[in-house]
């Protein structure tokens, strides 16, 4: 349906015969308004890239729940609304939600609707279908749930895929639909800078210690996580490195607000208060990235995994999953390594072995720089609208023709 190589390199889309191209407006449809999920940063390169790649499409937002995200779209200059504070156990929200959606698209009166998340679908799709509306959605997560199973059933004329892992989840849940992966970008230019700085200069920035291996994760506190496997990790990797830490970048997630109760505890029982440095949820992630030796993202089948990409463009080896969507950015043994979700041991072993060898090391952190940059925002925003094009039949800008 959709070829994925297009050429983004010119920053106007013209018609054919030269003129400028008609205005397209496409209804974005977010459900939740947080800061630092995996949604929201994606959410924001596809928009920021459409402006590249697309400068005559209007990408208006509807958020399903208020949040501080709003406001970070309304100040970049994004058209931004938002819906009752819906929550599903609530019919009436619900419905006035759905309510609302189909006066936005009526009022107005958008080429199609685009969806994020499964969640999303379920308003946004529904939506579209009262109003006889073109509809897309993008699958984020898991594509196993209850809330998924729902959403395949609202009418799409196509499913995007987070990753091919997600991808082949998504096609077999009933109905079937076309499903297309289209893998995310990020702002390279952000960590590309930060990579270029000195680790050294960055963790005193931080207020982190000089000496020995730094570690660092990255994500919201959630045992899939898989923080506690890191520092259950960390007395093996001092065995051979003493002076070796492990920062952890990232605030309790409202769901398991217990497990970092359990992290703390971890962190004591092992005596290791003055190695591992849990500092929060943090705006200057690049930063943090920059000033590591490795960066662990040791989640359990991660559909995607946008910190592994954000490393690799720090210039910095990356430790992941064997399983999800992550393998599909992280190559073992390229870029970095692949871990068994759970098994510490392996973890403390492939840590040790990127200490220990810094040449290798180097080298992989270089594989993966060079690929990161496959993985642009205006490639990702490229990708999305030209699906959109094809699925919500509307007039193809010639860049991508």
């Amino acid at each position: 349906m959709v070829g994925h190589n297009r050429d983004a390199s010119t920053n106007v889309a013209v018609s054919i015969r030269g003129d400028a191209a008609p205005s397209i407006k496409i209804l974005v449809v977010m459900p939740q308004a947080n800061l630092g999920g995996g949604a929201e940063i994606m959410l924001l390169n596809f928009l920021l890239g459409v402006r590249q790649v697309r400068p005559e499409w209007k990408c208006p937002v509807v958020f399903l729940r208020p949040g501080p995200f709003v406001e970070v779209l309304r100040d970049a200059g994004f058209e931004v609304a938002v819906t009752v504070n819906v929550r599903i156990r609530n019919p009436l929200s619900c419905c006035q939600a759905i309510v609302r959606l189909v006066r936005e698209i009526r009022t107005r009166r958008v080429d199609g609707v685009f969806s994020w998340v499964a969640y999303g679908h379920l308003f946004g799709g529904l939506a579209a279908w009262v109003t006889k509306t073109r509809c897309v959605w993008y699958q984020i997560g898991f594509a196993s749930g209850a809330m998924d199973r729902l959403a395949a059933l609202v009418p799409a004329r196509c499913i995007l895929a987070v990753s091919r892992y997600i991808g082949g989840l998504q096609s077999r849940l009933w109905p079937r639909r076309p499903v297309f992966p289209v893998l995310p970008g990020i702002d390279l230019d952000e960590y590309l800078r930060a990579g270029r700085q000195s680790r050294l200069q960055l963790r005193a920035q931080l207020g982190l210690p000089t000496e020995g291996p730094l570690t660092v994760m990255v994500g919201r506190l959630q045992r899939w996580k898989g923080m506690h496997i890191a520092i259950a990790a960390m007395p093996e990797v001092r065995r051979f490195f003493p002076t070796a830490r492990l920062a952890i970048v990232g605030g309790v997630h409202e769901m398991e607000v217990g497990y970092s109760d359990e992290i703390d505890e971890m962190i004591a029982g092992l005596s290791l208060k003055d190695c591992v440095i849990m500092v929060g949820s943090q705006s200057n992630v690049a930063e943090w990235m920059g000033a590591a030796d490795v960066v662990v993202h040791a989640s359990r089948k991660e559909p995607f995994g946008i910190v592994a990409l954000e490393a690799m463009a720090c210039g910095r080896p990356v430790i992941t999953g064997s399983d999800g969507g992550v393998i599909e950015a992280v190559r073992d043994g390229v870029e970095g390594f692949h871990v068994p979700f759970g098994d510490s041991l392996r973890l403390a072993g492939a840590l040790t072995k990127v200490f220990g060898d810094r040449a290798a090391t180097a080298a992989m952190a270089q594989r993966g720089l060079e690929r990161s940059k496959q993985f642009t925002r205006t490639r990702y925003a490229e990708e999305i609208c030209g699906t959109l094009e094809e699925a919500l039949q509307l007039p193809r800008s010639t860049k991508s023709a």
